[in-house]
C-alpha cells in the first residue's frame, strides 16, 4: 500500500512540476499509475514470497456440491470455467512455488458444525475456506475466522476484490472476516438478475431495455410500464393459470430482491452493531407500492411461483415464452435457459427505484454465493494472504473472463449486450445480511407468498428474535 501511494503521488508531482497541472492531466497520470501498479503487482512482491512446494489447502462447502477452487487437467477438459481455474492455479503455483489443493468440508447445511469441530480439535489442515456466505458469516460470529484486516499481506483494495461488496461484509464496522472477488465465481453465479423474452418484446414492439440500463433510465417506474398491461387471459376462460401470459414472474423472495435493488436491507445495523428489523418509512413505502402493483393477491400482472401453480408449472412459463420479465433466477441459470428455450432472451440488472439512485444493485444470494476466509487455526496468515492475493491477481484474465463468456453463449453467437449487462451486475452485488436463514426474511417471503401486505405487523413480531439472532455481532465485529 505504501509503494502504491508513493507511485500515485510521484505521478501527480511529475505533472505539477512539468507545468501541466490541469486537473484532468493529474487524473490521467494517477489512472496510469494505478494501472501500472496493478499490472506490476507480481513484480513488486517481496523477495521472500516463495514457498518451496508448500501445499495450499482450501476447504469448500456449497449447496450445489461443486468445487470452484481447484481442478485437474482432466477435470477441466471441455469446461471453459474449470479450464480457467486450472490455468489460474498453474500460474499462482509457478510464481509462488506452491501446489493448490481443495477438499469438501462436508454437507453445506452442516458447515458451521464442521468448522467448529475442526477448531476444537486443533486441526490445521486448511489454509483457507471457500464456502457458502451465510455459514461463513455464522463462523465469524462464533470466533472461527481471522479478521482479515489484521492480515497485512492481503490487500483487499486491489481491483480483483469486490470493493463495494467487501464494504458491506464489514457491516459498517472495522472488521472483515470474508471476501469475494475474481478469485471465486459462484458469488457471481449467485447474483440475482432479471431476464426478459426478446421475442415477446419484438411481437409487442417493445424496445429491449439494454439502452435504458446504459443511460440510467432502467427504473422501477419504467419496468412497471413494460408489464402493467402485458398479462393476458389467452384462452379466455376468465382465470389466470399456466395457460396464460404474464408481465412478470417471481417467487416468494421477490420483495427482498426489489428492496435490495432499491438499496434497502430487511435488517438495519446500528452504529454500535445492534441489528434489528428495518421498518423505516422508506421501506414501508416501497413495500406498499410493490405489493399494490406486483404482489397483491388479486394482481394479474405478476405470477408468483409458490401460489396456485407451484414451482413446476410456474417454472415452465418463462422457457415456454409466456412471461415477459422474470426475476426468479440467478446468473448461474443462464446456461439452462440457453439450452431449453426456443425464444432468445436477455439478461439485465434489477431496476433502480428512480433515476436519483446512483447505481444498480442486485441481491447476492448468501446461501448459494461463496466467499473466502481464513480459519483461526491457520498458523501462517501472512503466507495465506499473499497466496490469496496472487490467486486473485491471476483470476482477472482467466476466471473472470471465462465466467462472462460461458454465461453469454447463444446457439451460434455471443450476446455482447448481455455480456455488458453481466459486467454491471457483477459490480452491483448487494449483501443482504437479513436474507436466507433469518426470521425476518422468512416473514417477508411469507407475505409475498400469501399476497398480503402485513410487513409492519410481521416485522414487529420478528424484532426481538432478529436482535437475538445477531447479538453476537457486537462481540466479534469492532464498532465505534
Amino acid at each position: 500500500m505504501k509503494r502504491r501511494t508513493f507511485l500515485l503521488i510521484t505521478a501527480a508531482l511529475l505533472i505539477l512540476f512539468s507545468g501541466c497541472a490541469e486537473a484532468d492531466g493529474i487524473q490521467s497520470a494517477v489512472t496510469v499509475a494505478e494501472a501500472e501498479t496493478e499490472a506490476n503487482y507480481i513484480d513488486l512482491l517481496p523477495a521472500g514470497v516463495y514457498y518451496d512446494g508448500y501445499v495450499f489447502n482450501i476447504g469448500w462447502g456449497t449447496p450445489y456440491d461443486a468445487d470452484e477452487c481447484a481442478s485437474t487437467l482432466d477435470e477441466a477438459a471441455g469446461d471453459i470455467v474449470k479450464e480457467a481455474v486450472y490455468e489460474r492455479n498453474r500460474r499462482a503455483e509457478d510464481r509462488l512455488g506452491i501446489a493448490v489443493a481443495s477438499a469438501k468440508l462436508g454437507e453445506w447445511t452442516n458447515l458451521l458444525t464442521v468448522m467448529q469441530n475442526l477448531n476444537l480439535s486443533g486441526d490445521t489442515s486448511y489454509d483457507a475456506y471457500c464456502a457458502s456466505t451465510w455459514f461463513m458469516f455464522q463462523s465469524s460470529i462464533n470466533g472461527l475466522l481471522y479478521d482479515l484486516y489484521d492480515v497485512s499481506s492481503l490487500d483487499t483494495t486491489h481491483d480483483w476484490w469486490d470493493g463495494e461488496t467487501i464494504g458491506m461484509y464489514t457491516l459498517g464496522s472495522r472488521s472483515l472476516y470474508f471476501v469475494s472477488g475474481m478469485i471465486n465465481y459462484h458469488d457471481d453465479y449467485a447474483t440475482t438478475s432479471m431476464y426478459f423474452n426478446k421475442k415477446l418484446c419484438d411481437d409487442s414492439n417493445l424496445a429491449y431495455p439494454y439502452d435504458l440500463v446504459r443511460n440510467g433510465g432502467w427504473t422501477y417506474e419504467t419496468f412497471w410500464g413494460y408489464i402493467a398491461d402485458f398479462s393476458a387471459d389467452l384462452n379466455g376462460d376468465g382465470k389466470f393459470d399456466e395457460n396464460d401470459r404474464y408481465g412478470y414472474m417471481e417467487n416468494a423472495a421477490g420483495m427482498s430482491r426489489m428492496l435490495n435493488a432499491f438499496g434497502e436491507s430487511v435488517v438495519a445495523v446500528g452504529e454500535d452493531g445492534t441489528i434489528t428489523v428495518n421498518d423505516s418509512e422508506r421501506v414501508l413505502t416501497i413495500i406498499t407500492r410493490v405489493f399494490d402493483q406486483l404482489f397483491g393477491i388479486s394482481n394479474t400482472s405478476t405470477i408468483i411461483a409458490e401460489r396456485k401453480l407451484g414451482y413446476d408449472k410456474a417454472g415452465a412459463l418463462f422457457p415456454n415464452g409466456q412471461v415477459l420479465f422474470m426475476g426468479d433466477g440467478m446468473v448461474g441459470s443462464i446456461n439452462n435457459y440457453r439450452q431449453t428455450m426456443t425464444d432468445d432472451f436477455g439478461v439485465i440488472p434489477f431496476p433502480k427505484y428512480d433515476e436519483s439512485q446512483e447505481k444498480f444493485l442486485t441481491m447476492f444470494n448468501t446461501a448459494w454465493g461463496t466467499v473466502y476466509g481464513i480459519p483461526i487455526t491457520n498458523g501462517d496468515t501472512e503466507r495465506t494472504g499473499y497466496i490469496l492475493d496472487v490467486m486473485g491477481y491471476y483470476s482477472t484474465d482467466t476466471i473472470n473472463t471465462a465466467v462472462i463468456e460461458r454465461n453469454v453463449l447463444t446457439k451460434a453467437t455471443r450476446d455482447d449486450d448481455s455480456a455488458e449487462m453481466l459486467e454491471i451486475i457483477f459490480r452491483s452485488k448487494f449483501f443482504e445480511l437479513g436474507s436466507w436463514g433469518t426470521t425476518i426474511y422468512g416473514s417477508v417471503c411469507g407475505n409475498v407468498n400469501t399476497g398480503k401486505d402485513n410487513f409492519a405487523l410481521a416485522s414487529e413480531k420478528a424484532r426481538q428474535k432478529t436482535e437475538s439472532e445477531f447479538a453476537a455481532v457486537r462481540e466479534y465485529y469492532k464498532f465505534g
